[in-house]
């Protein structure tokens, strides 16, 4: 008979329990192995399936603690966020090899909302603290994880036509696209859109008669001032939807609208704009990548409405009473807020200017403005007065 090999064997003990680990090479190596796995215990990284990997365990932790716990689009969300999200950066690594720099990696790369933020680091810290309460690991690497500190830009921006391509394709997908198109062609506000009832529209005039709003507690009243009741014109294109049809609105599960189901349905709807802006998907057709900018909310669209009729000339003492503006000082912020192609028409007419005079205040036609240029240029010209070389000439 074939001689047994000797195995070495060493312990140690953690929580009150004692573990054995064994070697058949050495009794430093069974030494060796039993120090790694009481260090990997007490670091909360030691994991009793060795080969799972995060995309199994949240396969088995959506299944089973999610799936019949919550609604069906809650749990449809959960499938979304990790898929994009968290999926992409941890998903092929072990349990046992997730460190809270993972973690925050992810936070600090993925472009999302503050509210979309909070979401992810919800199901991220979920199913790690699940993991733990399942003996799969000691620690959550999730616990100190946080949401990266975004850059806010004051107040809201026009989308770009990048977007408001997608926005359009999406529009005519997603139940909350004529939402959406009142918001883009119309400028009401979402707690306007929300009660819009077919009495509300003018049919012989094609207007929105804006007479209500939603309140925060969930009523409905009057418009808080008199700026806010208004007759809106209904472009061609949105009366063409079938806008009377429409009305009145409801969410994607037939229910009547809240703030919050607002959002919950804005945020829905920009999963379909992610995949018209080109995101990757999976074999199912999931998006597994966000390409939709952190800062595009629902009230960018009623912004773009402002900068849409600046484009058109519309003046704007009417633009104020189409908004609801109850001061035009509120207007002109938004109504300055130029395109970025209005301002390269802009850049091109000063460029063409001023290559038409350089020969007449001796700048060469190689002197170009761009948008990044100060408002004070520097004059290089010998043949100008001495007390004005090399000195500031302000351009007004």
């Amino acid at each position: 008979m074939p001689k047994k090999k000797k195995l070495y064997t060493a312990t140690f003990s953690y929580e009150g329990k004692r573990y054995y680990v064994r070697s058949a090479v050495s009794q430093r190596e069974a030494d060796r192995k039993a120090a790694k796995k009481e260090a990997e215990m007490r670091e909360g990284t030691h994991l009793v399936n060795g080969d799972m990997l995060v995309d199994d365990y949240f396969r088995r932790w959506v299944e089973t603690y999610k799936k019949n716990a919550v609604s069906g689009p809650v749990y449809q969300s959960y499938l979304a966020r990790y898929r994009i999200y968290i999926s992409p950066h941890i998903g092929f690594m072990r349990m046992c090899d997730v460190r809270p720099i993972h973690c925050q990696a992810i936070m600090n790369a993925c472009k999302m909302s503050h509210s979309l933020a909070d979401k992810v680091l919800v199901c991220l810290k979920a199913m790690f603290r699940q993991a733990v309460e399942d003996d799969i690991i000691r620690k959550s690497p999730a616990n100190s994880a946080k949401k990266a500190k975004l850059k806010k830009e004051k107040g809201h921006r026009s989308i770009t036509e990048e977007e408001r391509a997608a926005i359009l394709a999406a529009a005519k997908e997603h139940p909350f696209g004529m939402f959406v198109k009142i918001m883009l062609y119309c400028g009401l506000r979402p707690q306007e859109v929300c009660v819009l009832e077919p009495t509300d529209i003018d049919v012989i005039n094609r207007r929105i008669m804006v007479r209500r709003a939603l309140k925060n507690d969930g009523t409905i009243a009057e418009t808080k001032t008199d700026a806010g009741s208004r007759n809106i014109p209904i472009p061609q294109r949105l009366w063409e939807n079938s806008l009377l049809d429409a009305l009145p609105l409801r969410t994607v599960n037939g229910k009547f609208f809240s703030r919050a189901n607002i959002q919950r349905n804005w945020a829905s709807f920009l999963q379909r704009v992610n995949l018209n802006l080109g995101a990757k998907t999976d074999g199912e057709g999931h998006a597994i990548e966000n390409l939709v900018a952190p800062d595009l909310e629902l009230y960018c669209l009623r912004h773009t409405y402002c900068t849409d009729m600046e484009a058109a000339d519309v003046p704007i003492n009417v633009i104020k009473y189409f908004m609801g503006h109850s001061n035009i000082s509120t207007t002109a912020r938004i109504y300055t807020h130029m395109r970025e192609d209005t301002l390269m028409q802009a850049t091109e007419k000063i460029n063409s200017f001023y290559t038409q005079i350089g020969a007449t205040v001796g700048v060469t036609q190689n002197t170009y403005f761009t948008p990044e240029c100060h408002k004070d240029t520097e004059i290089e010209n010998e043949e100008m007065p001495n007390k004005t070389v090399g000195k500031r000439a302000k351009i007004i």
